[in-house]
């Protein structure tokens, strides 16, 4: 059976929701750790960020981007922007579409880059927090991931984890799979199978939207993975994890 279609204003509303509860376990993470600074901290807040700014971006879509006249007037007229540059085999009529299915495009892959970033990011420096030598001279995330589940004993989340990483790499690429090493691949997630086929785009099960898939389902699953991982093991009772991104804060505010 097939979801019911969603508008962005629902979509702006589970956004929300999901905002707030990140919020709320930032805020009960900081108070445990005490140390705004601290990478477990910081775990969350970044998240709310992002999605924060994609609830933003579906709001302006809603507001302003699905009226013609908005490109018209604001786009064309006030910021004398051109319309997209064509090669001349694909015959577009509707250029404002064009522009906001670029960006609804553009704005899906960053979000889903960003919030694997958070994942990946936070996993590495709680690693080294534990043990700066687990690892040797491995690198690649998939032993980072292992490990540390290994280590915090939560190993229910290493499938999920790697679902993620292919839909990751599956956005990366258009919605193409691609990874010549290893030409299949497959996953289960929510009680569904997902193949994986090198160079062909990826056929979603019956019902599943890749939007819905990513805003709310693998979203709220990275929530609940990332608190569950640092409130319920022994990560909550390191003294400290630094976070290196707030040592760059000072720089990033000073470029302009």
């Amino acid at each position: 059976m097939n979801s019911p279609i969603m508008n962005e204003h629902d979509y702006i509303n589970k956004l929300k929701e999901l905002e707030l509860r990140v919020y709320d376990i930032w805020n009960k993470v900081r108070t445990q750790i005490n140390n705004e600074l601290d990478a477990r901290v910081s775990t969350f807040h970044s998240m709310a960020i992002a999605i924060r700014s994609f609830k933003i971006y579906l709001i302006l879509k809603e507001k302003y981007l699905d009226d013609k006249q908005w490109f018209t007037n604001i786009y064309q007229s006030e910021y004398k922007q051109p319309w997209p540059v064509t090669d001349g085999i694909i015959q577009v009529t509707n250029f404002d579409q064009e522009l906001t299915h670029d960006f609804n495009v553009l704005m899906l892959m960053s979000y889903t880059q960003i919030l694997f970033s958070i994942v990946e990011s936070k996993f590495r420096l709680s690693l080294m927090a534990i043990d700066p030598n687990a690892l040797g001279k491995k690198y690649y995330f998939h032993d980072v991931y292992t490990c540390l589940l290994k280590r915090v004993e939560k190993t229910q989340y290493q499938e999920f984890i790697k679902f993620f990483s292919l839909i990751r790499n599956t956005i990366h690429n258009n919605g193409v799979y691609m990874k010549a090493s290893k030409r299949y691949d497959s996953s289960e997630y929510r009680g569904k199978t997902y193949e994986f086929k090198h160079n062909e785009f990826v056929k979603y099960p019956d019902g599943v939207c890749p939007s819905s898939l990513l805003l709310l389902q693998i979203t709220p699953d990275v929530i609940d993975m990332m608190e569950d991982i640092i409130m319920n093991s022994e990560l909550i009772n390191i003294n400290s994890i630094p976070e290196p991104a707030y040592s760059l804060r000072s720089r990033l505010f000073t470029i302009y």
